[in-house]
């Protein structure tokens, strides 16, 4: 049962790294994805497991408990929302998260530390891949979308202009995959070198700043200097930050001047994408608006909002997509109270990972990794809503119950061969 588990964690992590889709037909549910099928096939094995060990396990509590409120305001919003059918939607793919939470720490309950460091690893290798296939325009893997679609050059543009990945999405929502992904290889990288560590951080680092997230980029910022000031090796954390800062400037010279590409009768550069993402004011103005669009629409039901997945009450075109700020759309979502909590929770869940109380030295610093990569994509997810994305909701469980495992196994002897 042992080896079946592990292959089952090894198939469920690939096919999250690269979550192919195809369309089904019509419906509710209109697409699939390789990792729903993975996943049900590793639901089975869990299930199994847990009947012959009388229990399932939820890998931390507090961690548990922080990751279930929002898909529990998610269903309790069915008795109020004003979509129903949008509403079981988003509710079904929260508890999916969940779920998906819960199968990845039953199938790494008994792996060793090293294997589940292994998976962190080929989980980067298969993202990154996965996102260059899209670059170098191999037939099949361009950015998804449902057949009778219209083409949408603006989208097609963006993805090629900032780093992005057919499947799980577009710059700003696999810029937090990567920067998870890349917190939890530096966590790795101090706890037990490895020789393949550096390399695939480095490589995460580059494909990171090349999203040109702002709100990534600012969550870097101010968790990085917060760091910086609480350390009490600053002399040396300057001198990294000087290498790093000579790396990125490297990089980005070679993406302004060497990088450009076409899409129909469009022609972009590396230099007009950078100029673009500094100094276009316009894009500040558009979601200042929806911002306050938003609030207005807030006020018209405080106290419940209008359910989960309704994220244009009134249908009028003007919250077109998302209100751009997670904490926002809790608002919408649950009214004043309830979307208060519903932030919370992953405020609360950072706080978790910051205070994991761990036996060994390795723990403690890979705990802090993560709450670390949760502090950049909290401050980010005030001026992005990844967090109501699908697919980045669904790796962002997977890693968090990779990570929990993780732990988990570092604190266990038996399971690594470190003395607590």
């Amino acid at each position: 049962m042992r080896l079946l588990k592990r292959a089952c964690a090894l198939a469920l992590v690939t096919c999250a790294a690269f979550p192919y889709r195809f369309e089904t037909g019509t419906g509710l549910f209109a697409t699939v994805s390789v990792l729903d099928f993975a996943f049900l096939a590793s639901s089975i094995v869990v299930a199994v497991s847990a009947c012959r060990r009388g229990c399932l396990a939820i890998g931390h509590r507090g961690v548990a408990l922080a990751l279930a409120l929002p898909p529990l305001l998610a269903v309790c919003s069915l008795l109020w929302t004003v979509d129903f059918q949008l509403a079981t939607k988003a509710a079904t793919l929260y508890v999916y998260a969940l779920a998906l939470y819960v199968v990845v720490v039953n199938l790494l309950d008994d792996a060793p530390a090293q294997f589940i460091a292994a998976l962190f690893g080929w989980f980067g290798v298969v993202m990154l891949t996965g996102a260059l296939l899209l670059y170098f325009r191999v037939p099949g893997f361009d950015l998804f979308a449902a057949t009778d679609a219209p083409i949408d050059v603006d989208r097609i543009a963006a993805a090629y202009a900032r780093f992005s990945h057919p499947f799980i999405g577009l710059s700003n929502d696999f810029a937090p995959i990567l920067a998870v992904t890349l917190f939890a290889l530096g966590g790795l990288g101090r706890s037990r070198p490895r020789r393949w560590v550096k390399p695939l951080a480095a490589l995460l680092t580059v494909g990171l700043l090349l999203t040109f997230s702002r709100g990534i980029m600012v969550g870097l910022a101010i968790v990085g200097l917060a760091y910086w000031t609480a350390s009490r090796s600053r002399l040396r954390l300057v001198a990294k930050a000087a290498v790093v800062g000579m790396l990125v400037g490297v990089a980005v010279y070679a993406f302004t001047s060497r990088y450009a590409f076409s899409v129909g009768d469009r022609e972009l550069s590396g230099r007009d994408i950078v100029i673009d993402r500094l100094s276009n004011t316009g894009t500040v103005d558009l979601r200042a608006a929806g911002y306050r669009t938003t609030l207005a629409v807030v006020w018209e039901r405080p106290l419940l909002g209008y359910g989960t997945g309704v994220f244009d009450p009134g249908r009028s075109g003007q919250l077109t997509g998302t209100s751009h700020s997670t904490y926002l759309q809790q608002l919408v979502f649950y009214g004043v109270p309830l979307g208060l909590v519903s932030s919370a929770a992953w405020i609360v869940l950072a706080y978790v990972f910051w205070n994991w109380s761990p036996r060994t030295a390795d723990a403690r610093r890979f705990a802090r990794a993560v709450g670390a990569a949760l502090s950049v994509i909290l401050i980010a997810a005030a001026i992005e809503t990844f967090m109501e994305a699908t697919v980045p909701r669904l790796l962002i469980y997977l890693l968090i119950g990779m990570s929990t495992a993780l732990l988990n196994a570092y604190d266990a002897p038996s399971r690594n061969g470190v003395a607590a």
